[in-house]
């Protein structure tokens, strides 16, 4: 058999066409992934160690660990702060945040790390409300009892008898005025909307679907109901839109200001379903999720990784505790945060760089549901900016400073590299991203070539399958990484199985070659030692990823008539 590159067209029993050898360049696969490490250090100081040294401890993308301590913040935050950028707009804190990642990749624990603090809270607030919830539900029934027995006694009494009427409308009106209040609580696990709708209006409005699973998606989009998605419910629990619930046999009641927090990890699979749902990306659901999506760490964690240092576990958790006990003091009222004058226009400032990125056929608008997220992000932003003054302040401080805007358009722009590869994801082939999985298999065994026959022993079974398979080494072939090798004639015995050579260029990964960008200064800690430690240069030209420049080198001149930033002419869009 003749195992050099071959220069003219191999026919293929498979049915891929005939590509050039490996002098050619490759062509991607797809766009670069949105790599960069969780920006650990907008985060306060009781919650940036925790997040570094959950990372190294667990060895899972810090965009995991960072996304969930986001969405932790927002449990205690949701419905009880909210942040007015300018007269008429204010925006909540609740947000709808999931980590995508494949199986096996540690979310669970992850989970379980950064959220376990707010369920022992939960416990103790429960353990604290029990004696008056007790006192309550006992004056409630002894009413409800003398209630009815005031009507049976005014329904036997004779018909011109006002007293015992009187009486019994008297009781009736203190048993409806009597309320038992509810046990604390922060968590509900994946509820059907209509059991959210119902949650939300016996606890105030305020609640978090938190699962490692992400079997939300499947109720929202219709697992009860014959197929037909449900979404008003958690569409109006995002904006804060009001919400009726009715039920059986009961007068409705009004939830009029929710706040729904979603705090989900999904697999790939899931991502690429709601992504083709239309019903999801037309009404607005997509738009309203901060998607995340690291590499996987699978193959190249290290092994025994130190553990999380106790003083900064416990330093987390205290932390966490004391702002939940802090803001669960905002139960009838929210916190009001309103932003300083340099605070809003730094804000304001942001605002005119993201708007044109919004015009078709730019950065923000490559797609409909892509438009939609971005439509969104300068809220999301305002969210950020809450959700990090609050980490750092409590509700005792609600004026909002210039620096914290700034580090919350630093977490907005990670947002947007990964929202640009999620809708990238969302819209790709199948067969795409079964080449990219064949490619994984292909490094990690650093193979020159293979048969088809021996690359099914080594991958997944669904890969197995010939009709999978096929299209996703098509894709390989069309882009150059692999392409088909010559054989002898056989004129008897097993057909021989398709053989492949594979560009050398292909088998090292971009992955694990950092860049002078992503090198951490001398000195300095690398939040983790694996997975997401390279930059996102997609539409650079047009994003500019990263942070923003310093405040002093961008701080407007307020036009106090117009209220609108005015930049200095030299500094064009640095902003």
């Amino acid at each position: 058999m003749n195992t050099e590159a071959y220069d003219g067209p191999v026919p293929d029993p498979w049915g891929n066409p005939p590509v050039h050898d490996a002098g050619g360049p490759l062509i991607p696969l797809s766009q670069p992934r949105a790599t960069r490490e969780f920006p650990a250090h907008t985060l306060p100081d009781w919650a940036a160690p925790f997040v570094q040294s959950l990372t190294v401890a667990t060895q899972v993308p810090s965009a995991l660990v960072g996304g969930l301590v986001l969405g932790a913040l927002a449990v205690v935050a949701g419905g009880r702060a909210e942040l007015q950028i300018r007269p008429g707009w204010r925006e909540p804190l609740n947000v709808f945040v999931a980590p995508v990642l494949p199986p096996a990749t540690r979310k669970s624990p992850v989970f379980k790390a950064v959220l376990a603090p707010l369920y022992e809270v939960e416990r103790e607030l429960v353990a604290q409300a029990l004696p008056v919830i007790l006192e309550a539900r006992t004056a409630k029934e002894v009413a409800d009892g003398q209630a009815e027995a005031a009507r049976r006694k005014a329904s036997k009494a004779h018909p011109g008898d006002a007293d015992a009427l009187a009486d019994a409308l008297a009781a009736a009106e203190t048993a409806a005025g009597l309320t038992v209040p509810p046990e604390p609580r922060y968590f509900a696990d994946d509820a059907t909307p209509e059991a959210v709708a119902a949650l939300l209006a016996r606890h105030g409005g305020r609640l978090s679907i938190a699962s490692a699973e992400g079997g939300f998606f499947e109720l929202i989009g219709g697992r009860y109901s014959n197929g037909v998605a449900n979404l008003d419910t958690v569409l109006k629990a995002y904006s804060g839109d009001p919400i009726r619930v009715d039920r059986r046999g009961r007068d409705p009641e009004y939830v009029n200001d929710p706040a729904l927090n979603l705090v989900l990890t999904v697999q790939p699979d899931v991502l690429r379903a709601v992504g083709s749902n239309p019903t999801m990306g037309g009404r607005g659901l997509l738009a309203r999720f901060w998607f995340l999506l690291p590499p996987s760490t699978v193959g190249r964690r290290r092994i025994a990784a130190d553990p999380v240092p106790a003083q900064v576990s416990t330093g987390y958790a205290a932390q966490l505790r004391h702002l939940a006990l802090d803001l669960a003091r905002w139960e009838s009222d929210r916190c009001l945060l309103q932003l300083s004058a340099d605070a809003e226009a730094v804000f304001r400032a942001e605002e005119a760089r993201v708007e044109p990125q919004l015009a078709p056929g730019e950065a923000l608008a490559t797609s409909a549901n892509l438009q939609a997220w971005g439509g969104k992000l300068m809220g999301s932003t305002a969210r950020l900016v809450g959700l990090l003054h609050v980490a750092e302040h409590g509700s005792d401080q609600t004026l909002v400073q210039a620096e914290t805007v700034q580090r919350a358009i630093v977490l907005a722009r990670w947002l947007t590299e990964h929202a640009l590869e999620a809708y990238r994801a969302m819209r790709a082939n199948p067969a795409d991203a079964n080449a990219e999985r064949v490619l994984v298999n292909l490094r990690r065994r650093q193979l020159r070539q293979f048969s088809v026959r021996d690359l099914k022993v080594s991958v997944a079974d669904d890969l197995r399958d010939d009709e999978v398979l096929r299209p996703a080494l098509a894709v390989l072939v069309e882009h150059g990484h692999i392409w088909r090798l010559e054989e002898d004639q056989q004129r008897t015995g097993r057909p021989r199985s398709p053989r492949y050579a594979v560009h050398p260029d292909a088998l090292s990964d971009p992955a694990e070659s950092p860049t002078e960008h992503t090198k951490p200064p001398a000195g300095a800690p690398s939040v983790c030692s694996v997975g997401d430690s390279q930059p996102y240069d997609n539409a650079a030209e047009t994003w500019e990823p990263g942070e923003p420049p310093p405040l002093e080198e961008w701080r407007p001149v307020l036009d106090r008539d117009r209220r609108t930033p005015t930049q200095p002419t030299d500094q064009g869009d640095a902003a």
